[in-house]
């Protein structure tokens, strides 16, 4: 009777619709792997899927690196989250070759306490996102580690909602000071690959946060198509045929996968472009360093002349922008097009264009390991990385002034003066539009108004 329970059991999980597919048929304990044992790669894939477009593919996810041989130098740990309740999971993951069912080990032990009782984590919680790797690294110890986060992300606003959890998600500052707390109770001080499977991360704001923690991250600039779960499989499979792979082209390979999977997949139905990019982490402070001597220029040039702030406008409006934030309501631009339009209306200012190309110096040679994008429009290719740069000072969101990029440069500063210019200025030219109409109408209006008005206090009126 109890088997014929659990059957029944099965077949509903695996013929219900929108829900995670899980098979509890087969499921034991995992032996943990001692330390002497290390492995080569431990691959941590913490998949957010409390929300229906992520839960969707979850299962595939796990099907797809369920279709590699294993391999005694390559771990992969999954923690995995539902839209049903108490359905959070950990999996030491296995060959099964079976794509309708989940086969691989399921993880009770999580040294929390509760053995064999369901759990329903918050995965938009920081700290379990943290308890997650520091329990991998201490179980499944590796010469190197690589993590995937797969869910909504929000650029620096963060990542991972979790909508049982009142829509939780991890901010920026969250992410950092869970790294910090994996650096604390693991002898591991920086992740190898961080591997963003979430929309919008390829912000600097986002890599200046956590550069102390990465090596090299994959990221893209707008939107992750969501069906492109063989990338895993791909992946997996190339580490298994040279577990010895440094990281930096474990990055490469992994974001040419990505690219392909994205273009295979298309754009016909989520309606993002298809851009993803490999960045060093360690070289993101030179690339703070200089941005913070670009806006301290480009906040001279403003205070010297309020029109400046049209050359920056235009610059800004003819450079891939990317809505981005847990509401979409802010604005971010690919930092190499931003730089080279303002270069090319500065041709000569020696002084902006130095900084211009030392920018760009930077982000080519140093930073930006790969970028693959396809053409956005008329706007050309997505070149690896955006900042923030919005156009209405109300649209100006309180939270970016307390990541680390804005307390260490003066971008943030600029941001305020820009816009402040820019809505003085743009007043000013609505005011004038107005005088202008009306003088036009009543001539005899302008003498008068000009005979007891000072001219110097109406520049432009005539």
């Amino acid at each position: 009777m109890y088997k014929k329970i659990i059957g029944l059991l099965c077949i509903f999980a695996l013929f219900s619709s929108n829900l995670f597919i899980v098979s509890t048929l087969g499921l034991k304990t995992t032996t943990l792997i001692s330390e002497n044992n290390d492995g080569k790669w431990t691959i941590l894939v913490y998949i957010d899927g409390d929300n229906f477009i992520v839960n969707k593919y979850a299962s595939d996810t796990l099907n797809y690196i369920e279709m590699v041989e294993n391999n005694t130098d390559i771990r992969v740990i999954v923690q995995v989250d539902g839209t049903r309740v108490n359905d959070t999971k950990r999996f030491f993951m296995s060959y099964d070759g079976d794509m309708s069912s989940i086969g691989s080990e399921e993880i009770f032990d999580w040294g929390d306490g509760l053995g064999n009782q369901s759990r329903e984590i918050n995965m938009g919680d920081p700290n379990s996102l943290s308890d997650f790797i520091i329990w991998s690294i201490n179980n499944y110890p590796s010469e190197h580690y690589l993590l995937s986060i797969n869910d909504h992300g929000y650029g620096w606003d963060g990542l991972c909602i979790d909508e049982h959890s009142n829509n939780s998600y991890i901010t920026l500052k969250e992410l950092k000071n869970a790294f910090t707390r994996v650096s604390q109770n693991t002898n591991v001080d920086k992740l190898d690959v961080l591997y963003f499977d979430a929309c919008d991360m390829g912000d600097i704001e986002v890599y200046y946060e956590i550069k102390e923690y990465v090596k090299y991250g994959v990221s893209s600039q707008d939107g992750v198509i969501a069906d492109h779960n063989k990338i895993y499989q791909f992946l997996l499979e190339n580490l298994s045929k040279d577990p010895n792979i440094e990281p930096v082209d474990v990055a490469r390979e992994l974001a040419d996968f990505c690219f392909k999977s994205y273009s295979e997949v298309g754009n016909h139905i989520f309606k993002c472009y298809n851009d993803v990019s490999v960045i060093d982490l360690s070289k993101i402070e030179n690339l703070a360093i200089v941005i913070d001597e670009f806006a301290n220029i480009l906040i001279d040039k403003l205070e010297e002349n309020a029109s400046y702030s049209k050359l920056i406008t235009q610059a800004s409006t003819d450079a891939l922008r990317f809505l981005q934030g847990y509401s979409k309501s802010f604005l971010n631009i690919d930092i190499c097009q931003l730089v080279r339009n303002i270069k090319f209306r500065s041709l000569l200012d020696d002084e902006v264009k130095e900084i211009c190309n030392d920018i760009l110096d930077i982000l080519k040679n140093e930073v930006i390991i790969q970028s693959d994008s396809v053409k956005h429009d008329e706007m050309g290719k997505a070149h690896g990385l955006n900042i923030y740069l919005d156009y209405k000072q109300e649209n100006i969101y309180d939270k970016y002034f307390d990541l680390d990029f804005a307390d260490d440069t003066n971008w943030d500063e600029f941001i305020v003066k820009y816009l402040d210019v820019k809505e003085e200025s743009e007043n000013s030219e609505k005011q004038l539009v107005i005088f202008k109409n009306l003088f036009n109408r009543f001539p005899l209006l302008e003498q008068l108004f000009f005979k007891f008005i000072p001219f110097n206090k109406l520049k432009g009126l005539r």
